[in-house]
């Protein structure tokens, strides 16, 4: 084996890396985009939101485009997480009633002393 094989593997092996990991990275740059330009309308400034939008594309993108429903059970687990983070700021108020009324939960309405 020469150096010329080695480097023709290499290329080779950064080529596969591209066409498999493009596509949902691609999803991942353009959902990151946008809730960029969300956070910068809204001047919230929360590290992690934008990581949750990222993961929801790429679970969409594995099972609508690539058939892999199985990552799918993954989704209650990001939901709490999406449930925690958006409880933190009150302009995330109408995604915890709209995340509510999709499961069906009843709005908890009460007083706090």
């Amino acid at each position: 084996m020469n150096s010329q094989t080695v480097l023709n593997l290499g290329q080779s092996a950064l080529e596969v890396m591209l066409m498999v990991s493009g596509p949902l990275l691609v999803v991942a740059l353009v959902v990151g985009l946008l809730v960029s330009i969300l956070q910068a309308a809204t001047q919230i400034n929360e590290m992690t939101l934008s990581f949750i939008p990222k993961i929801l594309g790429i679970f969409a993108r594995l099972n609508y485009r690539d058939g892999k429903a199985q990552y799918l059970n993954d989704l209650p687990m990001v939901l709490r997480y999406v449930r925690l983070v958006a409880g933190r700021y009150i302009a995330f108020k109408p995604l915890l009633l709209l995340l509510d009324r999709l499961e069906n939960k009843a709005v908890k309405v009460g007083y706090t002393f």
